[in-house]
């Protein structure tokens, strides 16, 4: 937990608010903020089976429905 609060904002460190970015340390390749901070919530419709479609890169989902998802690096724990 000690390493993840070094490399992201979470629910232990963040105050249960935004922060700049690269205010934490990079991770071990180098890369700032890949999780934590925040989700974007998406314009997206909810499939419960997106992540199972054959399409890979920017798979088409729903055209309608009655949630929209979120995605991104929020890290809860």
């Amino acid at each position: 937990i000690s390493k993840l609060n070094d490399i992201s904002w979470n629910r232990n460190n963040s105050n249960e608010r935004t922060h700049s970015v690269a205010k934490k340390k990079e991770n071990e390749l180098g890369v700032f903020d890949l999780m934590g901070n925040v989700y974007e919530w998406c314009h997206d419709w909810y499939g419960y089976d997106y992540y199972s479609l054959k399409k890979k890169v920017d798979p088409k989902g729903p055209k309608s429905g009655k949630y929209r998802v979120t995605r991104g690096g929020g890290v809860e724990q």
